[in-house]
């Protein structure tokens, strides 16, 4: 799982974000400082399938899909992410983003393009930190 969390490689350029208005409680690191520290991504349950059905000897239907969980240390609820590709042999190659499915209530945004030749794992995340000035988030 580790060599997942070696392979993301492009991030948003950290549009802080505060998910649910996360404040600093008894000297503990708010939103912003979060974002701005030691920062690592963590990527759970991820999972790579491949189908390939033929239904007479001359055609074939496949079909691949990729399935996982992030989380980062400023937005500790889990997002969602899934894709669905058609494209053959290997389904995925880097050049489309999926969207994934962010938590109710929340206002994080996360994209991702996953390559299986290369197993590059790109993710884009946006949120905003409201902890240090709500009105300047």
């Amino acid at each position: 799982m580790r060599s997942f969390i070696g392979t993301i490689a492009t991030f948003a350029p950290l549009a802080l974000a505060a998910p649910r208005g996360l404040s600093t409680r008894g000297g503990e690191p708010g939103c912003t400082s979060i974002s701005f520290s030691d920062f690592a991504w963590n990527v759970e349950a991820f999972t790579y399938h491949a189908s390939y059905t033929f239904s007479t000897p001359a055609h074939q239907i496949s079909s691949g899909t990729v399935d996982f969980n992030i989380t980062n240390p400023a937005f500790p609820d889990k997002v969602s992410c899934s894709g669905y590709s058609t494209q053959l042999s290997d389904f995925f190659y880097g050049n489309f983003d999926y969207q994934c499915e962010q938590p109710d209530g929340s206002n994080i945004k996360t994209t991702f393009a996953f390559s299986r030749p290369s197993g590059r794992l790109d993710v884009n995340q946006t949120w905003t930190c409201t902890d240090e000035d709500p009105q300047y988030p």
